[in-house]
């Protein structure tokens, strides 16, 4: 058996052994992510958890870590559950990007979503999301409410005039699935809630009513709740999060009505975490990944987000890292998108500008395909950009020297962590649509449908379930679904490098990131 087989199957075993430590980390995460506990900055709010991605090794299901996260789940396999009604009134937050996102969470399906810029302000207020508008206007002129009523139009039209509820979402048929019912029934919802790298600290912004200097992390800030730590408020946009208010809707003689609840019907979510970490790992991702290592090339993919609370405004392209000898560093690069700069100097700190950029954000992050847990991130304000106009990214041990050489040369660090399998993923947010060299013009890769396109032209049966047309005739290759195909210079792409060879180069008279590729 030849060296190089003989390191796969040692590493394959390592990666096997690697998944119950995997499997532990995940589910215990994930306990902890979606155990109860106050709402930040909001005592006695209804959100079930709230949570910093930008914590390593904390959340599960592969999260941004430049991200906060709130989520509201319920039963709705009961009659309350079905029809229950939520309320949330809220200020738009001063950060890039914020949005809700309603699940399937038996499912982990997405089943619908609304964004910043899509959110209807109260009346006689601002979306600060709009182009032009103010993005430091003052907290009392940007609320707003949004509702999300089980059902359809059709179902509630006497109790939700269009006119007075200008941001209604309706969640479809909520209930008990049943072998009989051929329709979709949703039967444990929840709704999430996620905000995006939350705005600098201004101290000269009166606007946002601080009241002390940043000095430290338990410094407190007026942010609408007195006593509110400094950190809880940053990570919320410097904002308390949005009000949670359930409705029970009941019919009533003359119609109707909404009746208040306080205490909704909250599911075992324990035991659902569970379900969720045990499908994930099932899932396939890693086997996935593993059937597109290749060489010394790192090549980018859109795996399959499902079962992992896909945001719907962001597209993905991931690639798995190799664990073998003489592959410790990796260095990535590709050509940035625009985007709205939303630090204190950046073009877009004090409005969003029109038209928009290419993208609302974008960021690398180092992932675990095992644990689906999230180590560190480079986002697009973070990243250093090369003379030659490309970001250039090493991956690899968490060594300071290394660290120090990378950052000298003009190039970012960000190391791989403990992750026995690790993963980088690429986002773009909110692509523009005239914007072509997106992560959302990639097809979906998985073993399944690669097998599939192969069959197409050996005359294989298969179900024509394609979501991309190869039209063309000739042999399918891993190729046909790599990012750098349809993306070009804004695809990511990657080669391989042992520490001591990497070194080497960047000590080299003259050195420039692009001569590595």
């Amino acid at each position: 058996m030849s060296t190089e087989r003989t390191v796969k199957k040692t590493t394959t075993e390592f990666r096997t052994m690697a998944r119950g430590f995997a499997w532990a980390l995940a589910v215990l995460a994930g306990l902890a992510c979606f155990a109860p506990n106050p709402a930040c900055c909001d005592d006695g709010n209804l959100w079930y958890k709230s949570f910093d991605a930008s914590v390593p090794y904390t959340t599960p299901l592969v999260p941004d870590a430049r991200s906060a996260y709130s989520i509201f789940p319920w039963d709705a396999t009961g009659t309350l559950g079905q029809n229950l009604v939520v309320k949330i009134t809220g200020i738009f937050p001063y950060a890039r990007y914020m949005s809700y996102n309603v699940y399937d969470f038996a499912e982990r399906d997405p089943l619908l979503s609304i964004a910043d810029r899509q959110i209807i302000p109260d009346p006689g207020c601002v979306n600060p999301y709009s182009p032009g508008e103010d993005r430091q206007e003052a907290p009392e002129q940007r609320t707003y409410t949004i509702w999300f009523v089980p059902g359809t139009e059709n179902d509630h039209s006497a109790v939700f005039d269009k006119g007075d509820f200008p941001n209604i979402r309706y969640l479809g048929v909520l209930g008990k699935q049943t072998g009989e019912n051929q329709d979709r029934v949703v039967e444990l919802p929840l709704i999430m809630y996620r905000l995006y790298l939350p705005d600098q600290w201004d101290p000269f912004n009166p606007y946002l009513g601080l009241t002390c200097p940043a000095s430290g992390p338990e410094d407190t800030v007026a942010c609408g709740v007195s006593g509110c730590a400094r950190y809880e408020c940053k990570i919320n946009g410097w904002v308390p999060l949005p009000r949670i208010e359930t409705f029970e809707l009941k019919e009533g003689p003359d119609g109707d009505f909404l009746a208040p609840l306080s205490q909704p019907p909250l599911p075992p979510i324990a035991e659902t975490v569970l379900d969720v970490a045990a499908e994930v790992l099932s899932a396939g991702l890693t086997s996935d990944v593993e059937s597109t290592e290749n060489g010394d090339s790192v090549d980018f993919y859109n795996f399959r987000a499902g079962g992992l609370l896909p945001n719907e405004n962001n597209k993905y392209v991931c690639a798995g890292l190799s664990v073998l000898p003489g592959k410790e560093v990796a260095v990535i690069r590709f050509k940035p998108p625009t985007y709205p700069d939303t630090s204190l100097d950046g073009d877009a700190y004090r409005s969003f500008p029109d038209p928009d950029p290419q993208v609302r954000y974008f960021s690398m992050n180092m992932s675990g395909a095992l644990s689906t847990l999230t180590t560190g991130a480079v986002c697009d304000t973070e990243a250093k950009v090369a003379p030659d106009g490309y970001i250039y990214i090493v991956t690899g041990p968490d060594d300071q020297t290394l660290r120090y050489r990378v950052n000298a040369v003009g190039m970012n660090f960000l190391p791989r962590g403990l992750e026995a399998f690790p993963v980088l993923v690429y986002r773009h947010m909110m692509a523009r649509k005239d914007f072509t060299k997106t992560c959302g013009r990639v097809p979906e890769y998985s073993k399944e449908t690669f097998r599939k396109a192969v069959g197409r032209y050996a005359n294989l049966p298969f179900d024509d379930d394609l979501s991309y047309d190869f039209n063309r005739d000739g042999r399918v290759t891993l190729a046909d679904f790599q990012a750098k195909t349809f993306m070009g210079a804004y695809a990511p792409q990657g080669k391989y490098f042992t520490r001591f060879g990497l070194s080497l180069r960047m000590g080299t008279p003259g050195f420039t990131p692009g001569s590595l590729f």
